[in-house]
């Protein structure tokens, strides 16, 4: 009879602790030295949520198996329980209510590691709270947070916490209707590191480095940061601290901005990798851009870093620091409001001490797309001639390539090439039967030279010409005659 009741007694026990009873509280203690979270012996009972504060030999560990429906929350390193604690997850779907916490308690550290399965957390996903200390190693599976209830977030360092995320592998963070609060509380300190195929998805905005003097570090050297309709904010505490280190992967956004606090540092060190922004909303005015906000925003791209935009924003401060093979591509305003470049304004008033920021380039370039500011009708060459007269785009090299891109149409497309001998690349497609003539012009006046420098099209398609070798003669203005349809000048500009 005992040996039939053991069985039973145990089988009782794990149907009472893994069914999610209605109120219940347990209390991780290894006491079967197995580490495994689905033996009923290893956990006791008196709490309101389930706590691991055992670590190292003692640690919790789960492992395939049937799925798991955990109510209330999970916390790990809670002062309950007695300390610091760790859960390793190879696997299996586990559900539960409401929050994941690693790391709960001041003065705790908790450690997550997981490397397969499925979280499906009914509220939130916070890391390092309220003074304690969180670790999160993950290198595959899925979280899915606001199963239950929308608008929670991820938070990665509360309040005097200290928090680290790592995604790597195939590592996935669902968050549909949710921030990502990133640096959150005051003199909280959090890293985040994206790398491989791992991904972090917000269904609303990521705000890095939140918190009053909050710290935030983002390394991203593969995968994914996407808030495809909302916005990523870098430095919005006030005296909070952001560096953004990218070699590669890529951070797509609805927009994209630096030290919204003009008491905030942040930093971007760009390598590689893409940045692209593109308006996804109706009604934000810097959809599509990318903004640094204050003097303490600082963007410096190089090596083949790319950064595809709409618009950019840099009247408000901050530097922009081009150099290598690294491109800035703005493809143009879309909502006919707000300029492709905020320098417009400044431009047409000739108030140049409006703009407070700086564009330096150490090489790379900087391609402006459209013939002109959809509202003001700006040439964006003339724009970007005078910022350079103005110093407001300054190099410490030779030349710059700033390329201007257009759509045919009047008012013919003007650039300014000077001085002499000035490398530049023509790109244009041109119907057929049509012919597309390069003219200058020493001051803009009524007579415009041709140069020697066109194309008949013979093809019924289109016609792509480009010259790499032609320097022009003298300073001169240039501009392309005729029935071309799309048309790209490549100057290199002699600072």
């Amino acid at each position: 009879m005992k040996k039939m009741l053991l069985p039973l007694i145990t089988i009782t026990a794990l149907a009472a602790l893994l069914a999610a009873p209605a109120f219940g509280n347990y209390l991780w203690t290894n006491a079967a030295a197995d580490n495994d979270w689905r033996n009923p012996l290893n956990w006791s009972a008196s709490g309101t949520s389930w706590k691991v504060s055992l670590d190292g030999a003692d640690r919790a560990i789960i492992n395939p198996g049937d799925p798991l429906s955990l109510n209330r929350n999970v916390n790990i390193g809670d002062v309950e329980a007695g300390g610091d604690g760790e859960v390793i997850i190879n696997g299996s779907t586990i559900s539960f209510e409401r929050y994941l916490r690693i790391g709960a308690s001041s003065g705790l550290t908790g450690t997550l590691t997981m490397t397969d399965g499925t979280i499906n957390a009914g509220r939130a996903v916070n890391i390092g709270q309220s003074g304690a200390t969180g670790i999160f190693h993950f290198s595959g599976g899925t979280i899915n947070a606001n199963v239950l209830q929308s608008g929670d977030t991820i938070r990665v360092a509360d309040t005097d916490a200290t928090a680290v995320l790592n995604m790597s592998g195939s590592a996935t963070i669902n968050l549909p209707t949710a921030n990502a609060e990133i640096g959150e509380g005051t003199n909280s300190v959090a890293t985040v590191s994206i790398s491989d195929n791992a991904s972090l998805n917000l269904g609303r905005s990521a705000r890095v480095g939140f918190g009053v003097d909050s710290t935030a570090t983002i390394n991203i050297s593969g995968g994914s940061m996407n808030a495809l309709t909302g916005f990523i904010g870098f430095g919005q505490g006030a005296g909070s601290n952001v560096t953004v280190t990218m070699s590669g992967g890529e951070i797509n956004a609805d927009r994209l901005g630096f030290a919204n606090n003009e008491t905030a540092t942040a930093t971007l060190d760009m390598t590689g990798g893409v940045i692209n922004l593109e308006r996804n909303t109706g009604t934000a005015s810097h959809a599509g851009g990318l903004r640094m906000q204050s003097a303490g925003a600082t963007l410096n791209v190089g090596g083949d870093a790319v950064i595809n935009a709409q618009k950019l924003y840099i009247s408000d401060g901050g530097l922009l620091t081009v150099s290598g093979e690294a491109q800035i591509n703005i493809s143009g305003s879309v909502d006919g409001a707000n300029p492709t470049l905020d320098i417009v304004g400044a431009y047409i008033l000739d108030d140049w001490s409006t703009v407070l920021g700086n564009i330096v380039f150490n090489g790379g370039s900087l391609r402006i797309a459209g013939a002109a500011d959809p509202v003001s009708g700006v040439n964006y060459v003339d724009l970007l001639t005078a910022a350079i007269a103005e110093d407001v785009i300054t190099t410490d090299v030779a030349e710059v390539v700033l390329i201007a891109e257009y759509v045919a149409g009047p008012p013919l497309p003007v650039l300014q090439i000077a001085p002499a001998g000035t490398d530049l690349t023509i790109a244009w497609d041109q119907p057929a039967g049509q012919v597309a003539q390069l003219q200058y012009n020493s001051d803009l006046g009524t007579v415009w030279v041709p140069t020697g420098i066109f194309e008949t099209a013979d093809d019924p398609e289109s016609l792509d010409y480009t010259d790499t070798t032609w320097a022009p003669p003298g300073p001169r203005f240039y501009r392309l005659s005729g029935g071309y349809t799309h048309l790209v000048l490549e100057p290199a500009i002699a600072m």
